[in-house]
């Protein structure tokens, strides 16, 4: 781990559950990708980093992150990571009567938070492996030059994928697979197991 909570990840390292953020205008899986020469995209600046103030605001920290990266001024205060995670709350489907609300943001709240502010368009999307949502989030990343939202661990965490590597740029071809996800992650300097 970087002392920002910046990483670079092997994708056998990690397992990923669902991608957020994409543009509408990304459909379609990957095609066979030949061996060629890798290209690097990462949105990240210095000052785009923000830690979550507590251990449930990682969707709201994620927004702040988000953005940051595609704004000419970082905001990393505690009051608009709050704000965040609130409009998050808000903006998310309600919970059925038998199961009570928790106290993180969900994906759908966090994808509605971000098109309510103009950052869009994002959706919510899955696919059925990590090699596929990666692939997508690579090519909306370079079509729209924005972030992807990850939920991770089994849909209980968020991070921001800031770049990738790839065997080719997602801008000029189809053929390419992606072999790196640069991404941040908001519980740093905490740590956990997960």
């Amino acid at each position: 781990m970087s002392p920002i909570g910046r990483r670079r990840i092997d994708l056998g390292a990690i397992g990923l559950a669902l991608v957020l953020g994409l543009a509408s205008a990304v459909a379609g899986c990957p095609q066979p990708a030949r061996a060629a020469p890798d290209y690097e995209f990462d949105l990240y600046r210095p000052g785009d980093f923000v830690s979550q103030t507590n251990l449930v605001q990682c969707v709201g920290a994620s927004m702040q992150m988000m953005i940051n990266l595609v704004s000419a001024r970082d905001d990393r205060s505690a009051a608009t990571q709050r704000r965040l995670w609130q409009l998050a709350r808000e903006l998310g489907p309600p919970r059925p009567p038998d199961r009570p609300r928790g106290r993180g943001a969900s994906v759908e709240g966090w994808a509605a938070a971000l098109n309510q502010l103009d950052q869009g368009p994002y959706a919510v999307v899955g696919y059925p492996s990590m090699a596929d949502a990666l692939y997508i989030a690579a090519r909306a990343m370079r079509r729209t030059g924005r972030p992807v939202g990850l939920l991770v661990w089994g849909g209980r965490h968020a991070w921001v994928m800031s770049g990738f590597r790839a065997t080719a740029d997602p801008a000029v071809t189809d053929d390419f697979r992606v072999t790196g996800a640069i991404v941040l992650d908001p519980l740093f300097p905490l740590r956990s197991t997960t």
